[in-house]
């Protein structure tokens, strides 16, 4: 049906992003447009193409000095085409679908290719090969934030650059099998990077030979630093720092030009290493400098291929220049060349932007104008194809129209735009106006000079005259698109198709007009009207559609009803996905978002269709076509600005607008515009047009007041001068003749003031009030989805309330999708899992008998009757033994013939329940899963993650349980006012009858509650306002001259109205018609029957006789009726009663279910909390654990500590011990090893205790003797008052003193030279060399005495700590390990729910299993004696209950026939008194003759037409038979020529068993024969035994043949005489 050869329409395309291009050759760049493959020449701007063999191309990659372009299909199995030189070839199976990235390597060899979904890998292929390069790591796995991969330009390695790590891998031969040449990618290093980063290879342009290049390393761009590194091992080598944020670098040969994000571009000079030492080439200097126009962002940058142009993309536009490269040797050291007003650049462009959303076409200029969503809106030469000019628009542009020479344009936010483009260079904005509030201008249609607008989102369609708004038609649906077509507007509304005729200027904006409607399918959104009047509409369906133009008039139709009345008049399929635009020339034309246009004969929509390929199915398609009236040619727009021409001949005209594009165009042109949210509604736009039109007529009033005024004027100055004029007597003095206008005026105006500041202030207040309600409406109303809201009984004093739900978040619904698909595919593997599960180790339902009494035990929804917790076990029917005796055996045979047929039902029922179950989970698995089948079972919650989201499923289980409940009470509602309403009814008889009756009616009033209707919260009635509305003078005088208008038209219909004296007279002045009853009859008593019988004559007697028998007749006749009425009143409150008991007795149920559902809410919300308590606890411990673990550490490095200055303090005890002990040695010994310098060494000894021990000994009893007197209070005072500071000083003093030697000379002295035999002044340097030497041994050993004190008293201290942390330490690592216990048995324990029973007391869990030792012994005649009691007593109740419940049945059945009596007789007594009171005239017999004719005749007829229906019916009924028939006839004769078959097969089958059995015999006979002799008779019976086993086994398989037969046989006679029901009459 569709052509192949679509791609000899395509022409020319002009479509660039800016940044997605490659450089392909000499001046020449590629990108992806639409379908194709762009190859753009700069240089002589010349194109050709690559086009898709499907659905467009998803990435493509360039090697320009090899000449390779390698472009990969989009869709599944894309096709990688390799353009290799001239060769071509196809790389099958690269992915499955998606191909991120593909880069060919710099030798050409190798292709490396980076897979999206669903692989996610990085691979290489062999282009020689023409093959995937295999090894058991010749593919890496891609991580997440990938951004690029590349070759490196020496070796064969590769750069993969993710957002937080740059990678560089190694491509080597593997070792296991190099002869198959496989490789693997090893890692050579990696580093992390911190900030977004830009990766530029150093690679040489020209020459790749220059020793001096280093053509391997990497510039890495972070912000403004520029790092330079080693590219063999990715070390840094130098870094620069610069002055703005880098955003594109290219290396040359000598600079790096760098592009910064301020629109500067710099020539710097590279890190060269022998360069280093140059005093001009300083690595990253300044060279050369150009500053680009405007401050703009280049988009992307990039060398021709003979380095002799830049390219770069700036908005929307090409730009190139020729660069020359800077002469070192010529260059001074500070100089930067400035480039900027030396070189101009090339301009190609504008292009658009963004997605096209309207192409027209200027015919006077061959000028197209295409406009896109980011507000550009472009003007091309239709001969050359190039653009000619552009502007932008402040709004985003949804539609555009061209009414040359003006072109309207509707943005997202509802404003019309008008522009004059007669001028295309200079377009004029001479009109805005916002027609809709924040909803976007979907569709625009002219014809003529008028104009059509509408949007999707709303219902009113706006109509233009000549760029003026004449008003607007409202429709009843939202209107989803508009097309003119034979002089009316056609819309598309929901399921309604419209067409309203163009209307003309009204008073009203709201224009009145004949609205004709068809009914047709909905969810159709496009249409377009054909010459032959008729409708084409495609939609949501994808299906073309035509229709008949509407012939109904809208305001007849049944618009509730929204089935079309007539199927289209042809429907055809269309694009696969749905269609954005049609259009109609001499075809049909359509575009759709799966890249495709489509044209066929509107005709018939069938024939001549024809598909052109031409955008990217990934881009989202075609956005719009338009077909060319001046040329054979189409335009289509795309979703990324790529616009196609699309033409079969070669285009000749003039090129009127080419001229215009010579002219110097510098940018887009800025004309004089505003943001849509600042441009005026369409209303403020009209009034402003009508003051303007209004503005002569009040110059012209002014003028006139001014006249006035002067006459005024003139008047009061003729009155002032005649006044003056006057005598004295009659001259008016001066505060008499006062006209102060200024006064009232200025009184006049505070008065105005003082109204308006008030009006400011209540205006305020309101303001403050309503913003007060919206915020507390915001937080507490609109929070709730489902207000509460209550029932209550009519009687009973029952309240029923509904659940009030609230209004779910978007996160908390996007979390509970996400966890649904996520279970929903688990749910899925489970089952396909569910056959190769190994069984578990422990089941729950194994140890539990019912698991119904679980919570949430298993998927599925829950058993909702609270009473089945309460159902007595049923016991199974006991079986009677079958008694010995006669036919006992029998017996016993039929037992066992049922029980295995029994037994093989049930097999058979088993087998089909499997069966059954078996196709129900297939179903269930493509059916949509409930709430309840989302949540885990007790045994699956084993992982915190499982609890979380068991949560998040209960909390939706819970909100599907109160709506669940929400509905039935909606039910009970309804009931309940259509109860009402029956009260009502009767209600309103009962006042009739007490009217009647003449009495006071009492009603039985129905209760109410103040949640029958919780909106009524919000509304406020008049009485609750605290204050009455302040009345102006104004609004006084408004109500007076209402009342007096009113009372002068009652006058005037009361003065001589006919009609209303015919009332007065006729009808007692009112028009109701009074119902007479017979109890308001009563007989007129006369003047002469008060008289005395006496005084009466004869003939008055009998007429007072006659009038007493019709009085009494009377009074009986109004007896009867009064009791009918009273009994009649009796069965209406009767009724009224049993209407509130049913009630009642449903909202009863209602309350008991509701409980029920409040126990099942309690219940999830209880699993919630235990759900989230074992969650929070196992968190805490977690916690715990981290904490302990931290202190453990802690205080473990803290013991380590400790035990390393335990065991220096050991050392140092120890040394301090020897030393002290040494020192000892020392001074016991020092007398007696004769260093007394030859003196004698006990007169040494008694001169050493003196001075050094005895002394001390009498300092010590000085001392106290001072101490003592230290305590004494005046004492001390007085001391501390000379000197505070005595106590220390003394004892420093002392220690001083003690610790000199001079402070013993004294001593010493003295004793000396009372000593005999020592001669002082002759040995006294010896001496006191000797006495002092001791004595600093004495303070050695009294330092080291003190110290080694110390020692054990910290090491006492110390040790102390020691236990003390290690017991801690120990106690931590105890509490570590029951946490980790705690945590091990929380991940391995399953928290389970049971329901119980009311009353049920748990089982203590002590002893669950009682102990045989703790048995009781009773005998078993007891036992039995008790329980025969009990059986006998049991026996006696159930007689009693069976006699109870009969006398209750009787006694209701008495009840019944009772009360059926008693309705027979008030129905008797109702039909008697209507017989009693009915009266039938002549008039009335004959209207009743003449109504049962007329019925008759009219059921004559129905009878008629049914007698017809019957009849047309059962001949067809008998054709079907007949048929039927004919083929059972068949059927039967072949089934019986089967059965003959059948039956010879199984003569023959026979005949083939007797062969056998007497070949059998025979070989059994000769065997006997030859063996009679010599085998035993052991041996005959065992070969009798195995030929009658055979013979047995072959009867049984033919048996089971046979069987076989017979049931194809019945399956056949069933299928063949199937079962007629009898045809109803």
């Amino acid at each position: 049906m569709f052509s192949k050869k679509w791609f000899n329409l395509f022409s020319d395309c002009t479509a660039f992003t800016g940044d997605k291009w490659e450089l392909l050759e000499q001046d020449t760049i590629g990108f992806l447009a639409g379908n194709t493959l762009c190859k753009w020449n700069l240089e002589n701007n010349s194109k050709s193409f690559v086009h898709s063999q499907r659905q467009g191309f998803q990435c493509f990659t360039v090697h320009y000095r090899k000449n390779i372009l390698v472009v990969a299909e989009y869709g599944l199995n894309p096709i990688v085409h390799v353009y290799d030189n001239e060769n071509e070839y196809d790389l099958v199976g690269v992915s499955p679908l998606e191909i991120l990235q593909m880069e060919v390597s710099n030798c050409g060899r190798y292709l490396l290719v980076i897979l999206g979904v669903p692989k996610f890998e990085i691979c290489l292929w062999d282009l020689k090969e023409k093959c995937r390069i295999k090894g058991k790591f010749s593919q890496l796995p891609l991580k997440l934030n990938f951004i690029e991969a590349k070759f490196t330009i020496l070796g064969e390695r590769i750069l993969i650059r993710y957002a937080n790590q740059l990678q560089l891998y190694q491509i080597t031969p593997h070792y296991d099998n190099q002869i198959q040449k496989q490789v693997q990618l090893e890692l050579v290093t990696s580093i992390d990077l911190s900030a977004p980063t830009i990766m530029v290879q150093d690679y040489n342009l020209i020459d790749d030979s220059k020793n001096q290049f280093e053509q391997n390393n990497i510039y890495l761009i972070q912000g403004n630093v520029l790092i330079y590194l080693d590219g063999t091992n990715l070390t840094e080598i130098a870094r620069h720092e610069c002055h703005s944020e880098i955003k594109h670098l290219i290396p040359t040969q000598i600079h790096l030009i760098v592009v910064y994000a301020n629109a500067k571009i710099e020539w710097l000079y590279k890190y060269i290493t022998n360069n280093l030492e140059d005093k001009v080439a300083v690595p990253f200097k300044v060279n050369k400098k150009y500053n680009l126009h405007d401050h703009i962002e280049v988009k992307k940058i990039m060398y021709n291929q003979q380095c002799t142009k830049l390219i770069w993309f700036i908005r929307q536009c090409y730009s190139q220049y020729n660069p020359y490269e800077a002469q070192v040797d010529q260059q001074e050291e500070d100089k930067v060349i400035d480039l900027t007003h030396e070189i101009e650049p090339v301009k190609l462009g504008p292009y658009q932007k963004g997605v096209i959303t309207f192409i027209r076409e200027y015919k006077q200029h061959n000028v197209i104008v295409c406009g896109s969503d980011q507000g550009v809106v472009l003007f091309m030469d239709v001969i050359s194809k190039q653009p000619l000019s552009s502007f932008n628009i402040e709004g985003k542009i949804i539609s555009g129209e061209l009414i040359e020479p003006n072109l309207i344009i509707g943005t997202s936010a509802g404003v019309l735009r008008f522009y004059n483009v007669a001028d295309i260079r200079q377009p004029v904005l001479f009109k805005m106006i916002k027609l809709y509030i924040d909803k976007a201008i979907s569709s625009i249609s002219i014809i003529d000079n008028n104009l059509a607008v509408c949007s999707s989102d709303s219902p009113t369609v706006f109509f233009f005259q000549n760029e003026n708004l004449i008003g607007f038609v409202d429709l009843p649906f939202n209107c989803q698109a508009i097309t003119y077509g034979k002089g009316q507007l056609f819309c598309i509304c929901s399921f309604l198709l419209l067409s309203i005729p163009q209307p003309k200027q009204q008073s009203s904006l709201k224009l009145e007009v004949q609205i004709m409607g068809r009914k047709i399918d909905p969810d159709q959104t496009l249409l377009i009207v054909t010459p032959q009047q008729e409708v084409i509409t495609t939609g949501k369906d994808k299906i073309f559609k035509k229709y008949k133009f509407p012939e109904e008039l809208l305001s007849k139709m049944d618009l509730k009803m929204r089935v079309a009345n007539q199927p289209p008049v042809d429907e055809q399929d269309g694009h696969q996905l749905p269609a954005t635009c049609l259009a109609i020339k001499d075809f049909l034309y359509s575009s759709a978002k799966d890249g495709t246009i489509m044209f066929r004969s509107y005709q018939q929509l069938n024939q001549d269709v024809r598909l052109l390929r031409g955008h990217n199915l990934k881009s989202g398609g075609v956005s719009t076509i338009y077909v060319s009236q001046k040329f054979k040619m189409i335009y289509s727009g795309g979703f990324e600005g790529d616009l196609f021409w699309w033409t079969g001949e070669k285009i000749r005209g003039d090129s009127d607008a080419a001229q215009l594009m010579k002219s110097n165009y510098n940018a887009p042109m800025e004309i004089q515009d505003m943001p849509d949210q600042e441009v005026r509604y369409y209303q403020q736009v009209l009034e402003s047009e009508f003051l303007e039109q209004q503005a002569p007529i009040r110059e012209q009033q002014k003028r006139q007041t001014k006249d006035l005024l002067k006459q005024i004027q003139t008047k009061l100055n003729a009155l002032l001068q005649e006044n003056a004029e006057s005598d004295e007597l009659e001259k008016l003095q001066r505060d008499e003749f006062v006209i102060d206008l200024y006064a009232r005026d200025a009184i006049l105006e505070d008065g105005k003031k003082q109204q308006q500041a008030l009006r400011d202030l209540v205006k305020k207040e309101n303001v403050k009030q309503e913003i007060l309600y919206q915020l507390i409406k915001e937080r507490t109303w609109d929070q709730i989805e489902i207000p509460l809201k209550g029932v209550n009984g009519l009687i009973q004093h029952i309240i029923v309330t509904n659940y009030h739900i609230r209004v779910r978040q978007s996160e908390e619904t996007r979390k509970l999708k996400l966890i649904r698909e996520l279970r929903k595919q688990e749910i899925r593997e489970l089952k396909i899992r569910k056959q190769q599960a190994i069984k578990e180790a422990w089941s729950i339902e194994e140890h539990i008998q019912d698991p119904k009494y679980i919570i949430n035990s298993k998927p599925g929804a829950q058993t909702m009757v609270l009473n089945d917790y309460e159902k007595k076990e049923e016991v199974a029917p006991t079986k009677v033994a079958a008694k010995p005796g006669v036919g006992g055996v029998q017996q016993n045979i039929k037992q066992r013939q049922q029980q295995q047929q029994q037994q093989q039902q049930q097999e058979e029922e088993k087998r089909q329940e499997e069966e059954k179950q078996k196709e129900l989970e297939k179903q269930q698995q493509y059916e949509e899963l409930t709430e309840w089948d989302y949540l885990y079972g007790v045994s699956e919650l084993f992982t915190l993650n499982r609890k979380r989201n068991q949560m998040i499923l209960i909390n939706d289980v819970i909100f599907s349980m109160k709506r669940q409940f929400n509905a039935e009470f909606e039910l009970i509602q309804k009931q309940r006012q259509q109860q009402l309403d029956n009260i009502n009814e009767r209600n309103k008889r009962i006042i009739e009858i007490n009217g009647e009756l003449k009495r006071d009616p009492q009603l039985q009033l129905m209760k109410k509650n103040i949640l029958e209707d919780p909106e009524k919260i919000l509304i406020v009635k008049p009485e609750e306002i605290g204050f009455q509305q302040y009345e102006t003078r104004e609004m006084r005088e408004k109500k007076e001259q209402e009342r007096l208008k009113e009372e002068a038209r009652l006058k005037a219909l009361m003065a001589d109205d006919s009609g209303v004296r015919a009332v007065k007279d006729m009808m007692g002045g009112t028009l109701e018609e009074k119902k007479e009853t017979p109890l308001d009859e009563k007989l007129e008593v006369e003047e002469w029957m008060k008289k005395s019988p006496d005084d009466m004559t004869e003939e008055e007697r009998m007429k007072l006789k006659e009038f007493e028998v019709r009085k009494q007749k009377l009074e009986e006749e109004k007896e009867k009726i009064r009791k009918n009425l009273e009994a009649e009143l009796k069965k209406l409150n009767n009724e009224i009663t049993d209407i509130c008991q049913r009630f009642d007795d449903k909202l009863l149920i209602l309350f008991r279910r509701k409980l029920e559902y409040d126990y099942r809410i309690l219940e999830q919300e209880l699993s919630i909390v235990r759900l989230a308590l074992s969650i929070i606890i196992s968190q805490q411990a977690q916690l715990r654990v981290s904490e302990l673990e931290k202190l453990h550490d802690e205080m473990t490095a803290q013991l380590n500590q400790l035990q390393q200055m335990k065991n220096n303090l050991d050392q140092t005890r120890d040394l301090t011990q020897q030393q002290r002990k040494t020192l000892n040695d020392q001074i016991v010994n020092y007398f007696n090893r004769g260093q007394t310098a030859g003196m004698d060494a006990n007169k040494v000894k008694i001169l050493w205790q003196y001075a050094f021990e005895d002394q001390k000994t009498n300092e010590r009893a000085k001392q106290e003797q001072d101490e003592k007197l230290l305590k004494i209070q005046k004492y001390k005072d007085v001391l501390i008052q000379i000197d505070p500071l005595f106590e220390n000083q003394k004892k420093i003093i002392s220690a001083q003193l003690d610790e000199q030697f001079e402070t013993y000379l004294f001593d010493i002295q003295e004793k000396a030279s009372n000593l005999q035999g020592i001669d002082f002044e002759h040995v006294r340097d010896q001496l006191l060399q000797v006495l002092s030497q001791r004595f600093r041994m004495k303070l050695d050993y009294e330092k080291i005495d003190k110290d080694s004190n110390d020692l054990e008293n910290f090491n006492k201290k110390f040790e102390q700590e020691f236990n003390q942390l290690s017991s801690q330490l120990q106690n931590s690592e105890e509490d570590i390990q029951s946490l980790h216990n705690m945590l091990e048995k929380s991940r391995s324990n399953i928290e389970v729910m049971f329901r119980f029973k009311q009353g049920y007391v748990e089982i203590s869990q002590d002893k669950p299993v009682p102990n045989l030792q703790d048995a009781a012994l009773i005998p078993r005649e007891t036992i039995e004696k008790k329980n025969d009691e009990i059986k006998k007593e049991g026996d006696t109740k159930i007689e009693l209950m069976k006699d109870i419940i009969k006398s209750k049945y009787q006694v209701e059945k008495n009840e019944y026939d009772l009360k059926k009596r008693d309705l027979i007789i008030q129905d008797l007594e109702c039909k008697t008194r209507e017989v009693q009171l009915l009266k039938v005239k002549k008039e009335m017999q004959i209207a009743l003759t003449k109504d049962d004719t007329r019925l008759n005749e009219r059921e004559l007829a129905n009878l008629k037409d049914q007698i017809d229906l019957l009849k047309s019916a059962t001949d067809k009924r008998l054709q079907i038979i007949n048929k039927k028939r004919e083929k059972i006839e068949k059927d039967i004769d072949f089934i019986k020529k089967e059965n003959q078959q059948l039956i010879g097969q199984g003569g023959v089958l026979s005949g083939n068993v007797k062969q056998l059995q007497d070949i059998s015999d025979m070989q059994n006979k000769k065997n006997v024969r030859q063996g009679e002799e010599q085998q035993e008779p052991q041996e005959d019976k065992f070969t009798q035994i195995a030929r009658n086993y055979r013979l047995f086994k072959k009867a049984k398989e033919q048996a089971e043949e046979i069987e076989i037969l017979r049931d194809e046989l019945t399956k056949l006679k069933a299928k063949t005489f199937a079962n007629f029901q009898q045809v109803h009459r």
